[in-house]
């Protein structure tokens, strides 16, 4: 293959015009490589990621990636004068992709010495993972990417330090998941009041054995400074070394890794500091985009840094934007001219299995079902009001929507079930909901089979289990406020057919197995297409025996059906990078 003539993508037309001048000369020096361009070439330069010009010597420098050898050849038409060094640069990223898309496709073609208790899916994916040293496992929820994960982690050990950020609710499954597949490291839950993880963090520094420290997001953000992104000005307290800043990782895991799609949160800028401080980084999750590509670029700058460049330059050469209701850009997906370019180096970076590929005689997941409530008279008057008036009395009560968030969150409630009010404020929901007539409709036509509702409102749940509860039904309930040991006995005694219904909220959308049902009921979509599917995949996952019914249930012409809008749409930009369907396809062909 020759590196002077192969072309990675095509530009797009909103862009410079197809490069058909003088042959631009690329060396490698000191790991970078070193373009000279002409002035004219300026803007072109700058759409290459993380590319830097010397004011010195008039040269380019820039990390001598995948991408930035892709994004050369897409902007000057494959006329480089490449160097013998970089040639052989060139040919070496070139036999990796070839190789890493040969591991997904066929399975690794050398043995590795890796855990007997992996599926053969599981051991292509770990060996992909080592090839890559650093990347996105993006298989479908419930197919075991901590187990995956461990053993990424156990491979590259040298008795050395890990970390795994996961959800509050994950770090103790994670500790006895690492005991179970690694029994040789000492996992180490970063849990308790501050002064008590800062010792946990002193404690396990001189450990002799491989040892996995295990955090939330949240705390993570506590004991670390931030790596600061895009110019954003960080406070003293932000740029203040903490425990974890003279950590060097072996390894840096995030399990789901979806939580990091704010660029500037203090969540993110945390991650990707401790990503920095990294030899290998693996992002997990089933879910890379939550809204747009900006999450998945989020993800991939955590992944590989050097790649990605900024935010702007990503979007510029790779998505196609507009501007958007609130004045700023809005990115619409991945620009179709340009999708080889970006998947020559993202796709050697990123596998993904769905559990119809992977697992045989998994059974069918029936297609969303969107079932209508008809509001009854009082409920829909209380909608209505809402919406044209901006508050409403309830029960000699006012209650009110000050500004657009408000009154999302007050037409939310009550598309759902009638607002509690007390001293203006919703204390609870409950009185007449056409929701809850639907769960019993639901459960009325397959009697005696335990289901799973989720919603996203608390409160929600909260009146369903008391009115379940007087119908004599047996629930348990899965929010924020259930604490870990109780949240566990409630999913044993689902699973052992004790209870008739179990009510999850996010909370309870990551991390449980609920396989003991067949119908999964959203009462209340969330409006993040990730967690919905997340809700699903708590009963369609591996050890289901039986169909999987989900169904979504929609409050006539409210604010419901704007949300079943959204989701889908999420879903279709989401497909667009994944790609499932057009790699099943292929496999049915």
């Amino acid at each position: 293959m020759d590196i002077n003539n192969l072309r990675m993508g095509a530009l797009g037309a909103d862009a410079l015009p197809v490069f058909d001048g003088y042959d631009v000369p690329v060396d490698l020096e000191d790991g970078k490589l070193v373009v000279t361009a002409r002035p004219s070439d300026t803007t072109r330069m700058r759409m290459v990621p993380n590319a830097r010009h010397s004011r010195n010597d008039d040269k380019w420098r820039m990390p001598a990636t995948p991408a930035q050898i892709a994004v050369l050849r897409g902007i000057f038409n494959g006329k480089l004068e490449w160097s013998e060094d970089a040639k052989t640069l060139g040919r070496r990223v070139e036999r990796w992709m070839a190789h890493q898309a040969m591991i997904r496709e066929m399975g690794p073609r050398r043995e590795f010495d890796l855990a007997e208790h992996l599926f053969d899916f599981q051991r292509t994916g770990v060996a992909f993972l080592l090839n890559a040293g650093s990347a996105l496992l993006g298989d479908q929820m419930g197919t075991g990417k901590t187990i995956q994960a461990i053993e990424w982690m156990r491979q590259l050990d040298q008795i050395d330090h890990h970390l795994v950020v996961c959800p509050n609710s994950m770090k103790h499954k994670w500790a006895s998941e690492v005991k179970k597949f690694w029994p040789e490291a000492e996992p180490v839950v970063i849990d308790g009041s501050a002064a008590k993880r800062r010792k946990a963090i002193d404690d396990g520094r001189s450990s002799l054995v491989p040892l996995v420290y295990i955090i939330n997001y949240e705390s993570l953000a506590t004991h670390t400074k931030f790596k600061a992104w895009g110019g954003k000005t960080l406070t003293p307290k932000q740029r203040e070394a903490k425990e974890f800043n003279d950590f060097e990782w072996r390894c840096v895991v995030l399990d789901e890794a979806h939580k990091i799609k704010g660029h500037g949160n203090n969540r993110t800028m945390a991650a990707k500091q401790m990503g920095a401080q990294a030899r290998h980084r693996l992002a997990l999750t089933g879910t890379p985009l939550v809204n747009n590509p900006d999450d998945l670029h989020s993800i991939m700058e955590f992944v590989m840094p050097d790649e990605y460049g900024s935010l702007t330059q990503f979007r510029n050469r790779w998505c196609d934007t507009r501007t958007g209701w609130h004045g700023g850009l809005e990115n619409l997906g991945l620009r179709p001219a340009r999708r080889d370019e970006f998947d020559s180096f993202f796709m050697p970076r990123f596998i993904r299995r769905t559990l119809t590929e992977v697992v045989e005689d998994m059974p069918e997941k029936l297609p969303t079902e969107y079932r209508m409530c008809q509001m009854d008279s009082s409920q829909k008057k209380i909608y209505r009001t809402l919406l044209d008036e901006l508050f409403a009395v309830i029960d000699n009560e006012v209650l009110v929507a000050p500004n657009p968030l408000a009154l999302t969150i007050r037409l939310r409630q009550a598309a759902s079930a009638t607002p509690v009010i007390e001293d203006g404020e919703v204390v609870a929901l409950g009185k007449k909901s056409s929701k809850l007539t639907a769960i019993q409709e639901i459960m009325e036509e397959d009697p005696g089979q335990p289901v799973v509702v989720y919603a996203e409102s608390r409160k929600l749940l909260e009146f369903f289990q008391r009115e379940m509860e007087a119908d004599g039904l047996t629930v348990g309930m899965v929010t924020g406020k259930i604490g870990t040991e109780l949240r566990q006995r409630y999913v044993d005694a689902f699973q052992d057919g004790q209870l008739d219904v179990m009510l999850i909220n996010d909370a309870g959308a990551e991390g449980l197995t609920l396989t003991k049902a067949t119908t999964i009921i959203l009462a209340q979509q969330s409006w993040s297409h990730a967690i919905n599917e997340q809700v699903i995949f708590r009963i369609w996952r591996i050890g289901q025996t039986e169909r999987v019914r989900p169904i979504v249930l929609v409050s006539e012409g409210t604010i419901d059906e704007v949300v079943v809008g959204v989701d889908i749409d999420k879903e279709g930009r989401m497909e667009d990078v994944v790609r499932d369907a057009v790699r099943q396809a292929k496999e049915i062909r």
